[in-house]
């Protein structure tokens, strides 16, 4: 036999890396949706949540926090998640319970209650006693709903 008559060596055609059938194609497009909408979704949330980084941060910045400063930050904080309406007029021991019975919120104890109702506006005394109590309301409670009417 000589070599002339021999013929090159047939290599086997490509396997294709993409997906041959319907289902798969399927299963990718599911695939990248869920992705896309659970992106969107956190999007959504970290937007909707910055009202309470903010006011975190505006807490951990108080050098020397006062009742009223402390007030202030929750106050603003909570006219962003409820309604102006709902907490602009609210003072002193409505304010408190306002706070406690916001939906998912923790209710204050007595003496953290009595400060945050008595320190109202102006108050220069010291607000660290609060202020575990104000991280605590802005880290928990839930927007918009859940809020007592009778305050």
């Amino acid at each position: 036999m000589n070599l002339d008559q021999l013929a090159d060596i047939v290599e086997p055609a490509q396997i294709p890396w993409t997906p041959q059938t319907i289902g798969w194609w399927l299963l990718l497009a599911a695939v990248v949706i869920t992705i896309a909408a659970a992106a969107w979704r956190a999007h959504r949330h970290r937007v909707a949540n910055a009202y309470r980084r903010e006011a975190l941060r505006e807490l951990d910045e108080l050098a020397r926090p006062t009742t009223g400063q402390v007030n202030a930050i929750l106050k603003r904080a909570a006219m962003v998640a409820y309604s102006r309406d709902e907490v602009a007029t609210l003072t002193g021991a409505n304010w408190a319970t306002f706070l406690g019975k916001a939906r998912g919120a923790p209710e204050p104890s007595e003496q953290v209650a009595a400060v945050l109702a008595d320190g109202y506006g102006r108050d220069t005394r010291d607000g660290h006693q609060v202020l575990p109590y104000a991280r605590q309301w802005l880290a928990t409670h839930h927007r918009r709903s859940g809020v007592i009417d009778d305050v």
